[in-house]
């Protein structure tokens, strides 16, 4: 049955003290700061602002993403209305801020996921994999722009230490207007290591040389 999900998943984090300036000629009064301080230094912790901050834009950042291609990639879903584009006021949950800023997602960041055509992970899974052996790693496309992407092709790195190990791509035969479109798998050797390690995958969708958009995701050894 046709049903409309609220408030699906959500995602905020501390508002910035250094901001506090900003709204000294505005119709505001910023009292959040003065809250946050207090409440932080009544428990020791005033230093660790600063961290929480950055720490929890970063969670912000992740989880936005994550959440904006699984709606793109869910069969079910006919669309979707982003909260927040902007912060309001204490509640940092935007993706500017309350003078339109950036916080800490660049606009081509932030098309990777809301663009006319997104590559995406083509399963929700573990991040967490296993070494020394064969990863199988779906993708897929969400098209919903003019462009006539028969013949595109997917090209795919897995990087480690800012240094590409593996490489491939996959050639796609048809990709459906308004639909998700399955593009097979990124089959990444794991190389064998002491310890456990980062890596990133990295994927571009291209037709007749030119990019149409590029997706990245990391993963754990």
């Amino acid at each position: 049955r046709p049903a409309v999900l609220h408030g699906w998943n959500w995602w905020s984090c501390p508002p910035a003290p250094d901001d506090q300036p900003k709204y000294k000629n505005t119709q505001m009064l910023p009292t959040w700061f003065d809250t946050l301080r207090d409440s932080a230094r009544k428990n020791g912790q005033e230093e660790l602002i600063p961290t929480y901050r950055k720490n929890s834009l970063w969670v912000q950042a992740q989880s936005r993403k994550d959440g904006l291609e699984y709606a793109r990639r869910c069969p079910h879903v006919e669309g979707f209305i982003l909260w927040a584009w902007l912060d309001f006021h204490q509640d940092a949950e935007g993706v500017l801020d309350d003078f339109w800023e950036p916080k800490d997602v660049s606009a081509g960041e932030f098309l990777k996921s809301v663009g006319d055509t997104v590559v995406v992970l083509a399963k929700e899974g573990n991040r967490a994999v296993k070494m020394n052996q064969i990863e199988r790693i779906p993708l897929a496309v969400s098209h919903y722009g003019e462009a006539d992407l028969t013949g595109a092709v997917l090209k795919w790195q897995a990087v480690r230490d800012q240094k590409v190990f593996e490489r491939g791509q996959l050639r796609l035969k048809a990709v459906k207007y308004g639909e998700l479109t399955q593009a097979g798998d990124a089959a990444v050797n794991l190389p064998k290591a002491n310890h456990g390690y980062k890596f990133d995958l990295l994927v571009t969708l291209e037709k007749n040389g030119k990019s149409v958009n590029s997706n990245n995701w990391s993963f754990w050894a």
